[in-house]
């Protein structure tokens, strides 16, 4: 069957136009299905497409590669760092005391023992030089000149090793606060000499590093010197071979 649009009278199907009025004609029936069709999909709906919500958990969801806190962030109230967090290494104290960028910084009564060994091996050539004096002072002399030389050659060991007989056994260093390594043989002799305005006023320089926070005497802070904690090694006159 034909319906006419205009005044909708039912014509044979074979009809060109309404009989009634001449109007134009349209399919009566159910409309045909496209030939592509539409309707919902048979079986289980399709899985969320990789990175939508719901599809990650959250844990996979972190900061973005190369982003930085800005200038002043704090942290919120009560928050704690994740289980296995290890702080960054070579800052604050360390296990022996307060550290520097070069390593752990020596206390006062480890280098007290490191300069009571050297002077115990030049007090042994002073006491030589007391008992020869009896004898002549030509030999007091030379022995002084010895005792004199020896504690040169000490200074310079220092300044060209970092270390002295003393304080290879207390494991002790010193080094430049700049560079990190041994100042040198002449500054070493230097550092020594340095040492007098440690004693001239009432020897409280020495006491210097029971509270400076770098540990230093006045004749480090002078040189600008720092002793640090390094392995012990057995007492020995001369530097060990490398």
């Amino acid at each position: 069957m034909r319906r006419c649009t205009a005044c909708g009278t039912e014509t044979e199907a074979n009809d060109a136009v309404c009989a009634q009025c001449g109007g134009s004609l349209e399919t009566v029936g159910a409309p045909e299905t496209p030939a592509t069709g539409y309707g919902p999909p048979e079986g289980p709906p399709p899985p969320p497409p990789q990175g939508a919500p719901g599809s990650l958990p959250p844990a996979s969801f972190g900061t973005p590669g190369g982003y930085t806190q800005p200038p002043g962030y704090a942290p919120p109230p009560g928050y704690a760092p994740p289980p296995g967090y290890i702080p960054p290494q070579g800052y604050g104290a360390g296990p022996g005391g307060p550290s520097s960028q070069y390593g752990t910084l020596a206390d006062w009564g480890t280098r007290a023992l490191g300069y009571l060994i050297d002077f115990a091996l030049l007090f042994v050539l002073i006491i030589v030089g007391i008992i020869l004096g009896r004898v002549t002072v030509a030999l007091q002399l030379l022995v002084d000149l010895v005792v004199f030389a020896a504690g040169v050659y000490l200074a310079v060991q220092v300044g060209q090793t970092g270390q002295s007989p003393g304080m290879r056994v207390m494991g002790l260093k010193c080094i430049g606060t700049r560079t990190g390594q041994p100042i040198g043989g002449g500054l070493g002799f230097v550092r020594a000499i340095a040492h007098f305005v440690d004693s001239i006023i009432c020897y409280v320089g020495w006491l210097f590093p029971l509270w400076d926070a770098q540990r230093q005497t006045l004749a480090d802070k002078i040189m600008n010197t720092i002793v640090v904690v390094v392995p012990k090694q057995g007492l020995s006159l001369t530097p060990p071979k490398t």
